[in-house]
């Protein structure tokens, strides 16, 4: 796909200076901005610092938080990639400060990692996700699937499921694998980057988008991405053979603009995503299977675990509902 050299921008190798420490940064919702402050959208964030592109004249900006931000929201990381701000320029060359979040019409969040029992946005203001995949070397992962898809359903965001590797299996056997996916309606791709195969159906269903792109490490991620921005700006990571599973090589979330109206943002390689708020019985209006069945149980509201005369685990038995589905739905709900 094509890419705008002249706005390209190259941070994974030493984006700019990491702070020791991030101070604590106090919120309010609402506030007067400075006539003078500037319109852009958060690039990169990599702990206090952040990489915003003006709005106006496309410049990118080292910028950090101001002591007090406005902000509608509360969540852990005050600022994400995709964020809308308004920064003011400090007299340093080429640097700023952050003074408003703008708000958001999407976002991608997660139960921070740091356990505080707070929400961390992965990214926000994205059109659809990406969830990368690879049939083997590492095998794709049935259960973190669906934790993005219940995590893009939450916020009623569109998701494509792209396997890539299929140069390593016989791909018949893997669509029939797969086919509870296809069946419940969630577009599938299937690639081979090593083979440069397929990748015109996938090139199509990000034009004129901003995509989050997101899945494991070792899946082949990174090499997507320097695809589809026509040059090696991702470092490529391999597969732990102990493990089979990949060794991270993005370590924070960052954006690139492929034109003037395609944009992909790439997230760290996740292993598991901490579903962010969620109580347990509102999990199976995310699980599509379930419809259908789950309004004639005997018992309402229903867990679908030990109940008599529970529609869902007879549907299960009968092979109407994918046991592993279901198998993914158990496992979610005793983390809840």
């Amino acid at each position: 796909m094509a890419q705008n050299k002249k706005n390209q921008q190259k941070f994974s190798k030493e984006p700019f200076r990491k702070s020791k420490s991030v101070k604590r940064i106090l919120t309010k919702k609402s506030g007067k901005i400075p006539e003078d402050a500037r319109k852009g959208t958060i690039y990169l964030a990599l702990g206090s610092n952040y990489k915003v592109k003006d709005d106006e004249t496309n410049e990118f900006v080292e910028c950090i938080l101001g002591g007090t931000v406005i902000t509608p929201y509360e969540n852990i990381n005050v600022a994400a990639v995709g964020d809308k701000v308004h920064f003011q320029s400090l007299e340093q060359n080429n640097q700023g400060v952050i003074l408003e979040i703008r708000e958001r019409y999407s976002k991608l969040s997660r139960e921070s990692v740091k356990k505080t029992d707070n929400e961390q946005i992965i990214a926000a203001n994205i059109d659809q996700i990406l969830i990368f995949m690879s049939v083997a070397d590492p095998y794709y992962n049935k259960g973190l699937i669906d934790r993005y898809l219940i995590s893009s359903e939450m916020y009623d965001i569109p998701t494509i499921i792209c396997f890539n590797k299929i140069e390593l299996m016989d791909l018949t056997l893997i669509k029939e694998d797969l086919q509870p996916y296809q069946d419940l309606g969630y577009g599938l791709i299937f690639i081979s980057m090593e083979e440069r195969k397929n990748l015109n159906e996938i090139d199509s269903k990000l034009a004129g988008k901003t995509t989050l792109v997101t899945g494991p490490s070792g899946v082949g991620k990174s090499t997507f991405i320097n695809y589809i921005l026509g040059e090696d700006i991702l470092a490529v990571g391999k597969v732990s053979a102990k493990h089979m599973k990949g060794k991270h090589t993005t370590s924070f979330v960052q954006m690139f603009d492929v034109n003037e109206n395609t944009r992909i943002v790439d997230s760290p390689g996740l292993r598991e995503l901490a579903i962010w708020n969620f109580d347990k019985l509102e999990l199976q209006m995310y699980f599509k299977d379930f419809t259908g069945y789950r309004e004639e149980c005997k018992f309402i509201p229903c867990t679908h675990t030990h109940e008599p005369g529970c529609m869902v685990k007879d549907a299960v038995e009968e092979g109407e509902i994918d046991i592993e589905r279901y198998q993914s739905y158990l496992s979610i709900l005793e983390t809840l």
